[in-house]
């Protein structure tokens, strides 16, 4: 999977994706990923955790503030469910600007961008290392935002402008004046989603064998 905290907020949330040869949902996904980084953080510690504090982007779901809180409070379920009693967040931006603050030896107003898989999000804060010894720095963040576009989006354009134009995307049909339906290569850029829907892989499987057909001719 990729950008995994993107299906957060949507319906995604209660559907199931393939794993090796079995069907997982992906808050069990999410879990399984968690877990592992807890186990890995308590065996490093040598204590047990029972508190965390998750990043999380400025906007899990674009202009949509219910799913948006949605989207958090599925995340503190999965980490409660996994043996975490205390459980706080803190935007990701501002994480990353609390870091760099901690190698200042003067103040200065920072623009801080956080392009992840999933997100795109942007802070600007008043940084020094005076302000660093605050316990109250909401007034330091002069303003947050960030949309649902990242990495992975990157990624999927440029499969589907070169990679896919190699396996046929484009491509004339028998049928004249017809083209490869682009919903195959589209799909089959984008990776894997869900396995609930019969359609869908349908289309991957349609889109794989028009791929293998295309590399042996």
């Amino acid at each position: 999977m990729r950008s995994l905290k993107s299906v957060l907020g949507t319906a995604l949330i209660d559907e199931e994706t393939l794993l090796l040869r079995s069907r997982i949902g992906f808050r069990e996904v999410i879990g399984r990923f968690l877990a592992e980084a807890k186990r890995r953080a308590e065996a490093a510690a040598d204590i047990e955790l029972d508190a965390v504090v998750h990043g999380r982007p400025v906007r899990f779901v674009d202009d949509d503030a219910a799913a948006d809180a949605r989207a958090e409070r599925a995340l503190e379920d999965i980490a409660r469910s996994i043996g975490f009693r205390h459980v706080a967040f803190q935007l990701e931006p501002i994480a990353a600007a609390f870091a760099y603050e901690a190698e200042l030896d003067r103040e200065e107003i920072a623009l801080v961008a956080d392009i992840g898989g999933g997100t795109s999000d942007f802070s600007v804060v008043r940084l020094g290392p005076e302000r660093r010894r605050r316990v109250e720095r909401a007034g330091d963040v002069l303003g947050n935002d960030g949309v649902r576009v990242g990495g992975t989006d990157f990624d999927r354009e440029f499969s589907l402008a070169t990679v896919m134009t190699l396996l046929g995307r484009g491509s004339a049909m028998k049928l004249p004046g017809r083209a490869a339906p682009n919903l195959y290569f589209s799909d089959l850029s984008t990776g894997p989603r869900s396995t609930s829907s019969t359609p869908r892989k349908c289309c991957r499987s349609s889109a794989r064998s028009a791929a293998n057909r295309r590399i042996r001719s």
